[in-house]
């Protein structure tokens, strides 16, 4: 299943992502998840919901990358979800107007209650670094933090627990 995702922070652009099988039954409208983007971690609201159809013949060829995946639904300390009312009323607002879903929620949402939290997570590459240990020692720590972080680490939290870790996932994700 696909989600589309308003991002506030983005100015209210909607960006698509991949619901994982686990967190299928707690996604909705209007439900406030965290998603990546680019090398962050940011929270939106779930606009729409749908299946992903099957390559279909067409006349013009397409090529489709991958989407990445929700991380999370937000449940403490985030935005509440919106109520299916709510979001009805931002239907009809964008019906009325004839203006994006994305920006009437802005009318809903002020755009600076939802911040872009630097997480960082350890990816496959990692983990196999992690057994081969390939790495110089200073990666292989920072690797080995995070891999005692499922949900991954703030980057101001793992700066602050070891010596120039900003520089060591630098200078790793150069190196893939």
């Amino acid at each position: 299943m696909l989600a589309d995702v308003v991002l506030p922070g983005r100015r209210f652009q909607v960006f698509t992502y991949q619901v994982p099988p686990p967190l299928l039954a707690h996604v909705h409208i209007g439900t406030p998840v965290t998603v990546p983007l680019g090398s962050g971690v940011v929270a939106g609201f779930v606009v729409s919901l749908f299946e992903q159809q099957a390559g279909g013949a067409t006349s013009t060829q397409v090529r489709y990358t991958s989407l990445r995946e929700i991380l999370a639904v937000e449940t403490e300390g985030g935005p509440a979800p919106l109520g299916h009312n709510l979001f009805q009323l931002i239907e009809k607002i964008s019906d009325y107007y004839l203006t994006p879903l994305a920006a009437c929620l802005r009318l809903i949402v002020p755009p600076h209650s939802v911040k872009v939290v630097k997480r960082v997570f350890l990816t496959d590459e990692g983990r196999t670094a992690i057994v081969n240990r390939s790495l110089p020692e200073d990666v292989q720590a920072v690797l080995r933090k995070l891999e005692c972080a499922p949900n991954g680490l703030l980057r101001s939290t793992l700066t602050h627990s070891i010596k120039d870790a900003s520089a060591t996932l630098v200078s790793a994700k150069k190196k893939g």
